[in-house]
């Protein structure tokens, strides 16, 4: 039970670093002159790559066993 929590952990705090990430990185709306709505589109773009990515290779490794 421990490890399972550990697991689900660890998926969020990937979820939530990578889409950051992607947040800033590649949309770089993370200035201050970038308009709001350019903002909340980027960032719910970022976290559904990162979500994409993420179930994609945990479904994988989970499959692999």
């Amino acid at each position: 039970m421990f490890m399972m929590v550990v697991f689900i952990l660890l998926a969020l705090l990937l979820f939530l670093a990578s889409g950051a990430a992607i947040h800033m990185s590649v949309f770089k709306v993370h200035c201050g002159e970038v308009s709001i709505s350019r903002k909340v589109f980027g960032g719910i773009v970022s976290y559904g790559l990162s979500a994409l990515a993420w179930s994609f290779m945990y479904s994988y490794h989970y499959l692999a066993w």
